[in-house]
């Protein structure tokens, strides 16, 4: 069963908050380099949840393996940027929402694609209560799983627990690249066909084999749309 507060962070990934909620929308945007687009994040309250929404949008061909390590260090470098702004907006948010008596339940971190990846980092600051991510590429290696619980451990009571859930779709080209690199995904992986089938944390051989089943000129970077679609009717 799809988590509820999955398939609203995948909407919100799809269509701005103003859009769906009438909602301002607190965001950073950083533009140092050209083949970037659009670099920030998002923080919408909604049903009593914080959502930060984190975006990452290149002219860069982020599905060609020569590009990846150029993409993966700008992606670094959007971190640090971003990573001390939105600790200081959930903070201000907090204490606005508390003044106001409207307290927030949990924290939540989502993004689409290399936004994803900024979701995850995120975590190794200020670690979210839960965060999902869509058509992610892989992050790092066994040795950010061992940081985010250590943070985790010392700002959650000792609790090393880290409640992620990563969603892929087997025609996305860009969370594909795992197989290919030494990088490494953890967390829950919930993986789904192209009519809403989902397989919950798929070894490398079924991910591989589902992967054969799908016809070459299906092969596409999946937009958030789509993943949203998906995940609402595979709720």
């Amino acid at each position: 069963m799809i988590n509820p507060t999955a398939v609203i962070a995948a909407r919100l990934c799809w269509m701005p908050a103003y859009v769906l909620y009438g909602l301002r929308q607190r965001e950073t945007i950083i533009r140092f380099e050209s083949s970037i687009e659009d670099v920030g994040f998002d923080l919408i309250e909604h049903s009593g949840i914080l959502f930060v929404v984190f975006r990452y949008e290149t002219t860069v061909d982020t599905t060609d393996r020569d590009n990846s390590y150029d993409i993966a260090g700008d992606v670094l470098a959007a971190h640090s940027y971003l990573s001390g702004a939105v600790v200081e907006a959930i903070l201000e948010r907090n204490t606005s929402a508390y003044m106001a008596d409207r307290r927030v339940s949990k924290i939540v971190y989502t993004g689409h694609g290399w936004g994803g990846v900024l979701a995850l980092l995120q975590n190794t600051v200020t670690p979210a209560d839960y965060t999902c991510t869509f058509g992610q590429p892989a992050a790092g290696n066994e040795d950010l799983e061992v940081k985010l619980k250590d943070v985790c451990a010392s700002k959650k009571h000792g609790s090393t627990k880290l409640n992620y859930e990563r969603f892929t779709m087997t025609p996305d080209t860009l969370a594909r690249g795992e197989l290919f690199t030494a990088l490494e995904h953890f967390g829950t992986h919930i993986s789904m066909d192209v009519v809403g089938a989902c397989y919950l944390n798929p070894g490398w051989t079924t991910q591989f084999i589902h992967r054969l089943m799908v016809p070459s000129e299906t092969e596409r970077k999946v937009d958030a749309e789509e993943y949203y679609r998906c995940i609402k009717g595979a709720e």
